[in-house]
């Protein structure tokens, strides 16, 4: 999940640069990452439970990838701000940016799924 979501958050910040820095070609990097995703992806599929935990993860892992998706083109959508800017400011305490209290929240719903599927269960059942 982590590794997932590490990935999408690389191509949001590369498609970032890209809007400031077009002379560079980024391609390859998002190339990667996008590789990245999808192996995360793939693996987490493999890790399906009988609760219906990775089934709800892997969905807010595919809006999230939509959501990035979004930030680029021509008319790019990133309001309330990128994925990528929402961690950050996530991490340096600068709110609680939806994106950095998802991120958090699945992490720790995959750690509990990992040690006991039901109790993830009942958290996702009984999340605000």
């Amino acid at each position: 999940m982590v590794k997932a979501h590490q990935a999408l958050q690389e191509v949001s910040s590369l498609t970032a640069l890209d809007s400031l820095r077009p002379e560079v070609d980024y391609q390859s990097d998002v190339d990667a990452a996008t590789t990245r995703f999808r192996e995360a992806v793939e693996a987490l599929h493999e890790r399906a439970d009988n609760e219906g935990v990775v089934a709800e993860i892997l969905e807010a892992l595919s809006e999230a990838a939509g959501r990035v998706e979004a930030e680029s083109g021509d008319a790019p959508q990133i309001h309330p701000g990128t994925l990528a800017e929402q961690v950050v400011r996530g991490s340096l305490r600068n709110g609680e940016p939806p994106e950095w209290t998802t991120m958090n929240a699945l992490v720790a719903v995959a750690v509990l799924c990992d040690v006991n599927p039901r109790l993830a269960r009942e958290l996702l059942d009984n999340q605000v």
